[in-house]
């Protein structure tokens, strides 16, 4: 704390003696000034009283700061002591407190006070929130089973897992499947609070699977989904709400009359798959052999996840998105949204159930699929319009108003979006230029092709359409994909109520030089990679595989833990970006798991001493190929920035990073909580340990 003057009065006119000590803004993410005490104008201050309040201050700083650093010396004193009398006593615990971050935003999200309120209506009496935050946390630090997860409780600076044994933690996973609906809306609403209801106002969906270790999928088991009754019923009521079926199967108690059923709703329910959920189906990782699961997921145009559902395996991706879509708006009560997509879940059918809902859609379209009325317009260049004119690298775009996606009763009329870059026109030549050596080297080696012409094959010259010889590239075939090269397409439709088709003389034109384009292009192609992004956070920082659990139930409680974890490792990445700090999920989760303490017993006080442990980061992998030597330089030089990761993230989260020794007191102070005593903070069996040890 120190004494400073400030403006104030009427148009600033006077300067008022103020206190002012630093304090961390955990919105945000920086240091600021807090004042603390006013001692009114200075002008009306006693001569050399201001100079006497600033003296006395200063003094009270230099007195605080020396009795700290007495107390980290006797510490120090008291460390040197015990390693001179421990020469046959075990190596100090070392305990993560690299959680407490996510703990931190656990709590801002309230998770702690609606998992309670939700436990009050079950018999579970175990600490319900310790347990799910803990897996939530452990999914970040270090991703392993239940069984693993709770072996390793221990190791963890102020005992976050609670003290229930192994058989809580499946019951936490029944109650996480129970209420992931509830506990995902609450969990939304917290984030609207911070980040604005318009967040949804464009989301992206996208799916991906994940396989099991297993040879058998649950139908040939006869594992029939536990809620499989349930979510036939909520299919049903799905079509009815579409308008696809008579409430009138529905008797005045709300029950349906299943044996009432059209034989086509029941086919329609049936493509939905859901009695069995592990079945075979394609995989996006390549193992074709092995049971999946397919999971859908949308995050919010800030890139935050909000919600996800799991498919059967062999689940087509066109059919699981009318059940999803339905639900998110359902539960969150969105009104008008666009909802962007890739390829993958381009139909009519899918476009036509998003007009119907109100919302609007952004969707990938293939540009090798158009017309030939269509594709002229494609490379016609003088017809396009740069994206950013003040940015010519993001490229340029046309639209096409009108234009008709499916064809008789399932047409969609929308807007096409046709865009050039040449970033990825260079990608695009990059791959071919790839395919073809692979080609090349495939002739070489003497190999033969089958009957298929997808993916790299279509680039394949044979004498004859069967097994033959590869004879190396069809030029023809490249050429026409070099052509392509740096275009995609977008097909577009606005959210909310579709107005009138009637034409006009302004919508008769099918382009126009002045049309602008209706969203941020560039940002939203970024945003769509971002939902790639969390499924391989997913899936190779936070263990979505391999499961180590096989009942329905299960699996969705697992991917809801992982869920949670990945919103809080995005919630980290937010306050790291608002403090402009740039870390990757990696980075963030290597910081994490590394923030420890060594906690060193002093038998003589039955107390303990906390001396924090890190693997030093020397940013070799900002320059490596540099030899040690240039590698020192560039640090000398401050061309490679020294900073602790963890201490930069706990800052970020509004907590205080720990001094090289600490006390019990002093190190509850930096991570914002309480240790009244050695218990609270030491893992009960480490104190065992430690007392018989020192005997």
């Amino acid at each position: 704390m120190y004494i400073t003057t400030q403006k104030g009065g009427k148009d600033n006119q006077h300067r008022y003696v103020v206190l002012v000590e630093k304090i961390w803004d955990q919105e945000k993410g920086m240091a600021r000034s807090k004042v603390v005490q006013r001692f009114g104008r200075l002008d009306q201050m006693k001569p050399a009283e201001f100079e006497a309040l600033k003296a006395k201050y200063k003094q009270e700083s230099a007195t605080k700061a020396a009795a700290t650093q007495a107390a980290r010396s006797e510490v120090a004193q008291t460390l040197l002591s015990i390693q001179a009398q421990s020469a046959n006593r075990p190596k100090s615990a070392r305990l993560n407190y690299g959680y407490y971050a996510l703990k931190t935003l656990w709590e801002e999200l309230r998770l702690p006070a609606k998992i309670r309120h939700l436990q009050a209506k079950t018999r579970i009496h175990t600490d319900l929130n310790a347990v799910i935050s803990f897996l939530a946390f452990r999914k970040v630090l270090d991703p392993a089973s239940i069984y693993r997860s709770f072996q390793q409780k221990d190791s963890y600076l102020g005992n976050p897992a609670g003290k229930d044994n192994l058989t809580s933690y499946y019951s936490a996973y029944d109650f996480l499947k129970e209420n992931k609906q509830a506990l995902l809306k609450y969990v939304n609403k917290r984030m609207d609070e911070t980040y604005g209801k318009e967040r949804a106002t464009l989301v992206f969906y996208d799916v991906t699977n994940t396989y099991f270790e297993t040879p058998l999928t649950d139908a040939e088991k006869e594992l029939e989904q536990e809620d499989y009754a349930e979510r036939f019923i909520e299919a049903a009521e799905m079509l009815r709400d579409s308008g696809e079926l008579d409430p009138g199967l529905w008797n005045e108690k709300g029950v349906l009359d299943v044996e009432k059923l059209p034989t086509e709703a029941i086919e329609q329910i049936a493509a939905l798959k859901l009695q069995y959920l592990r079945n075979r189906g394609p995989s996006k990782e390549h193992r074709a052999d092995l049971p999946i699961v397919s999971i859908v997921m949308v995050i919010d145009k800030f890139g935050f996840p909000m919600d996800f559902e799991v498919f059967s395996g062999n689940t087509s991706e066109f059919k699981s998105m009318r059940p999803m879509i339905m639900a998110w708006k359902k539960l969150y009560n969105i009104k008008e949204a666009i909802v962007f997509a890739d390829r993958g879940i381009n139909s009519a059918d899918n476009l036509e159930m998003l007009r119907s809902l109100d919302l609007g859609f952004l969707v990938a379209q293939k540009v090798t699929q158009f017309s030939s009325t269509i594709e002229k317009k494609l490379f016609e260049e003088d017809q396009y319009l740069p994206i950013n004119p003040d940015n010519p690298e993001a490229g340029r775009y046309r639209m096409i108003k009108d234009w008709t996606k499916g064809r008789g009763d399932k047409a969609v009329k929308c807007t096409l979006v046709l865009t050039w870059n040449a970033k990825r026109a260079k990608r695009d030549n990059a791959i071919l230029d790839a395919l073809v050596r692979m080609i090349e080297a495939k002739k070489e080696r003497g190999e033969k092709i089958g009957k298929s012409r997808s993916g790299w094959a279509q680039l394949v010259k044979t004498d004859k359409n069967v097994e033959m010889p590869i004879l190396g590239v069809d030029e023809e075939i490249l050429a026409k994909k070099r052509r392509f090269a740096g275009y995609a397409a977008l097909v577009y439709s606005a959210a909310g109520p579709q107005k009138d088709e009637t034409e006009t003389e302004t919508n008769k034109k099918e382009t126009s030089a002045d049309d602008e384009m209706p969203f941020p292009i560039v940002g939203t192609y970024k945003k769509l990679t971002e939902i790639e992004l969390c499924f391989r956070i997913m899936k190779s920082n936070l263990g979505l595989r391999p499961m180590y659990v096989w009942t329905s139930d299960h699996i969705r409680a697992h991917i809801l833990v992982i869920f949670l974890a990945l919103l809080l490792v995005r919630l980290v990445q937010d306050r790291l970006e608002k403090a402009n700090v740039h870390l990757s999920i990696d980075e963030i989760c290597d910081a994490l798991r590394d923030a420890e303490v060594a906690a060193v017993y002093n038998p003589a006080t039955d107390s303990y001493i906390y001396l924090p442990t890190a693997h030093r980061d020397t940013n070799r992998k900002l320059a490596p190929w540099a030899s040690d030597a240039r590698l020192k330089a560039k640090l000398e030089a401050g061309e490679l920035p020294v900073r602790d990761a963890g201490d930069t993230i706990l800052q970020a989260c509004g907590l205080k990073p720990v001094p090289a020794l600490c006390s019990r007191s002093e190190l509850a102070r930096c991570l914002g909580t309480r240790f009244a005593t050695d218990a609270d903070a030491i893992p009960e069996m480490i104190r065992q340990q430690d007392k018989k040890a020192s005997l």
